[in-house]
């Protein structure tokens, strides 16, 4: 009978009763690894769910997630069946309508930010905003298009302990 795992590296140890109950214990604080478990299977579920992730999935969920966000905040949306157009999502709201192109990122370039490749430089004739899922912290934000090649977006503070001039998430979620 097995009662947790832990990973060390890249070898999964599994913990027996006798492990951490009797003689074998050696200082183990069931308290710590109770509490450990968990975040440890977690991180590692993650990783190998990454894994197996597809890009076309990836950018499928990166979609799913704006669609959530925009429609819980009121607006009304149009996705083109195909993928023969410039851009993911009509959204309107009243008398509004955006064109919206979706991207993701699934790895951090810092410890506090992501950046957004943009390789497809859509004119602004085509689309009104990217809209970015922030994986990391599970977050929708919204940029306006003005032709740019990437987008960095911190979701904490740097270094320094300071914003500065950083796209920091909070300020970009919504459209107008």
């Amino acid at each position: 009978m097995r009662i947790g795992k832990v990973m060390t590296g890249t070898t999964l140890k599994i913990f027996q009763p006798e492990d951490v109950i009797g003689s074998n214990a050696h200082n183990v604080n069931l308290k710590s690894v109770a509490v450990a478990l968990p975040r440890i299977l977690n991180e590692h579920q993650q990783i190998v769910a990454d894994l197996n992730i597809t890009r076309q999935k990836k950018g499928r969920i990166a979609e799913l997630k704006v669609r959530a966000d925009l429609m819980l905040k009121g607006w009304d949306l149009f996705v083109p069946e195909v993928e023969d157009h410039h851009y993911d999502i009509i959204a309107m709201k009243k008398n509004k309508m955006r064109i919206l192109q979706v991207k993701t990122s699934w790895e951090k370039a810092s410890d506090t930010s992501v950046q957004f490749k943009l390789q497809k430089h859509y004119k602004n004739k085509h689309i009104d905003y990217y809209a970015f899922w922030i994986k990391p912290i599970d977050k929708v934000v919204y940029f306006k298009a003005k032709n740019q090649k990437t987008i960095s977006v911190a979701f904490d503070k740097s270094y320094h302990d300071k914003y500065l001039n950083r796209n920091y998430w909070k300020n970009f979620t919504k459209i107008s």
